[in-house]
């Protein structure tokens, strides 16, 4: 009744369990974590001053990163010299919730995407399900390579709600998607795409 990562050693382990904050360049073909740290240790250190923080961004977009080659994040919270959540990790922590109150459908549950790596961002997938998780947003359209016949309608995730797109089919199996000038959210912003 229990489940072993590959750290286990001898070649053996239920799932991959990759080094600290080695984010693997494309899906493994197998279950697998990234262990990850907010700063540069795991535990207690004097020398996690405010150069070595990682910015909520690059966490945030680590988390999308890894969901979209089928992994799991497991990001660590390392203490300060009382024993206390450090002010940065609890301002990040912060920054996760108000990312993911929005845009948890587009992680949990979600699996790789068959579809390439975009220039612009990363795809996850569930079911009928495309999201497409902008990371730089364009001037007014996106450039989807996704089949417009299969395409059924596209929204954009808001904390107001979801908002619906206009596109058109584009050259090839793509579609453009006409944007708002200004992204909904400064760390990801994700489209949400029903297939038939």
């Amino acid at each position: 009744q229990t489940i072993v990562n590959t750290r286990v050693g001898n070649a053996v382990g239920d799932y991959d369990e990759m080094g600290d904050n080695d984010i693997p360049e494309k899906a493994t073909g197998r279950d697998f974590e990234v262990p990850g740290t907010m700063a540069e240790s795991w535990g207690y250190s004097q020398l996690d001053t405010p150069p070595y923080w990682r910015s909520s961004t690059r966490l945030i977009r680590h988390l999308i990163d890894i969901a979209s080659k089928g992994g799991n994040y497991v990001l660590n919270i390392g203490p300060d010299g009382d024993g206390a959540v450090p002010q940065p990790a609890q301002e990040r922590l912060a920054d996760f919730a108000e990312w993911m109150k929005v845009n948890s459908e587009s992680i949990y549950g979600t699996s790789a995407s068959s579809l390439r790596r975009p220039e612009w961002g990363r795809f996850t997938q569930r079911a009928n399900t495309l999201y497409a998780h902008v990371f730089d947003w364009p001037d007014n359209e996106l450039l989807l390579s996704v089949d417009g016949s299969f395409v059924q309608k596209i929204e954009l995730l808001t904390a107001s709600g979801p908002k619906s797109l206009r596109w058109t089919a584009s050259n090839g199996a793509s579609v453009l998607v006409t944007l708002p000038p200004m992204p909904p959210n400064r760390f990801s912003s994700v489209l949400r795409v029903t297939l038939k």
